[in-house]
């Protein structure tokens, strides 16, 4: 994004998103029990696909303290 709010605004959509795939992670691990931790079980695929995408280019929490740091 360009301008000056730019960076600011992708780490607001970043957190966001963050907070959202990992709610989705830990609510479907939650709801199936122990089998979506299985290897069999694609749950776990899923999981462990969005929790290395909220790291991926800096965490919730980091982008979260860019946020914080631009206001």
């Amino acid at each position: 994004m360009d301008g000056p709010d730019g960076p600011t605004t992708c780490a607001m959509a970043k957190t966001l998103i963050g907070r959202a795939a990992r709610q989705v992670a830990e609510e479907t691990v939650q709801m199936q029990g122990g089998i979506a931790m299985t290897w069999d079980y694609a749950a776990s695929h899923y999981a462990k696909r969005l929790t290395m995408l909220d790291h991926q280019l800096g965490d919730t929490d980091h982008c979260l303290a860019e946020v914080m740091r631009s206001l």
